[in-house]
């Protein structure tokens, strides 16, 4: 899908807290994180993607970066995946919808945001996500019409929508 030479990519212990606040985020066209995320309902500031709790050593680090965190980085980016249970979550605020890490990358700079609104589980997440990119950088120019696609052709393949179906996909921009 990618060649190894246009993938920049924070795994394992590499995938600090510093690393990824470090990472100039407006040379990106598209930004994959895909981790375990908390979302705070009372405090949307301190939802937080949790990154490596551990360093290279193997001693314990802070691995959390809460939404406040983000919002010190820039972003000029066509799509943010935020592939975490729960990363659509905040909250509610009259006027403005879900206040939390959603909310804070299109704040930033993100044109469209797909995020999941509850727990999803890890290998229907991998599938969906791999038939997302397929049509996204391969037949389709939007984010909405690939996940969209991606949704009737699981539907169609017979699986639980209860497993995949908790990924909505916001974006800034009037036409899609």
């Amino acid at each position: 899908m990618f060649a190894k030479n246009q993938l920049d990519a924070l795994d394992g212990r590499a995938a600090s807290r510093d690393r990824f606040l470090a990472t100039n985020f407006r040379d990106y066209r598209f930004i994959h994180i895909a981790t375990h995320a908390v979302a705070d309902l009372e405090i949307p500031q301190l939802s937080a993607l949790i990154l490596s709790t551990v360093d290279a050593r193997g001693a314990a680090i802070n691995g959390r970066v809460f939404a406040a965190d983000l919002l010190t980085i820039r972003l000029d980016t066509e799509l943010v995946v935020m592939s975490g249970c729960e990363t659509a979550l905040g909250k509610s605020v009259a006027g403005e919808g879900l206040i939390g890490l959603q909310y804070i990358m299109l704040a930033r700079g993100a044109r469209s945001v797909m995020s999941s609104l509850w727990a999803v589980p890890d290998r229907e997440t991998a599938d969906l996500m791999s038939r997302f990119y397929s049509d996204l950088l391969l037949r389709v120019p939007s984010p909405r019409q690939a996940l969209s696609n991606a949704m009737r052709t699981l539907l169609a393949a017979g699986t639980d929508p209860g497993m995949w179906s908790a990924f909505a996909l916001t974006t800034s921009e009037l036409s899609d």
